[in-house]
């Protein structure tokens, strides 16, 4: 167990510690590979007539559900007899993409818009994979919308291969 990094990190942080949260989720996420999950101590205790009492419940499941899917957990899955036989069927498995543009607020100038495409990458089209760009400031077309799709079939091919054996051709 020596020298052994942590699978997940739970971190309490204060109120308006934007910066804070940046460096966590750049050590945590991206240089080090650990899911991390942040929360705002004013969200875990609340300042009440007696005292500071703990969050509800509904918190505390909301914030389960965000870890879970970190941890490679599945929160929901489609009820297979609305589907009609286009989910759940490991064989034959359809992939789910979505795409979206985000751009910088109005009146800013030299700021990039960023885009991001999302494609699953299992049966129930409850897991998936995210490319993201930055590109041209309020464009609304994906400019790498061809490549990110590739990327995103790549990997659902690749995970059906893993899964099923199949051939990639």
């Amino acid at each position: 167990m020596k020298n052994k990094m942590p699978q997940f990190v739970l971190i309490i942080i204060p109120p308006n510690s934007g910066d804070l949260y940046t460096q966590i989720k750049h050590f945590g996420d991206v240089k080090f590979g650990i899911a991390t999950q942040c929360v705002l101590d004013t969200k875990l205790f609340k300042r009440g007539p007696q005292g500071y009492v703990v969050a509800g419940s509904q918190y505390f499941n909301n914030v389960a559900l965000k870890v879970n899917v970190k941890l490679g957990g599945i929160n929901v899955v489609p009820n297979k007899t609305e589907m009609h036989g286009i989910l759940g069927d490991g064989a034959n498995m359809t992939l789910v993409m979505g795409a979206d543009a985000q751009h910088p607020p109005p009146g800013t100038e030299g700021r990039p818009s960023f885009t991001a495409v999302v494609g699953s990458v299992d049966s129930l089209a409850s897991k998936y994979v995210a490319t993201h760009r930055a590109q041209t400031s309020k464009r609304e077309i994906i400019e790498d919308m061809q490549e990110m799709t590739e990327a995103s079939i790549q990997a659902c091919l690749i995970t059906k291969q893993s899964l099923t054996g199949a051939m990639l051709i």
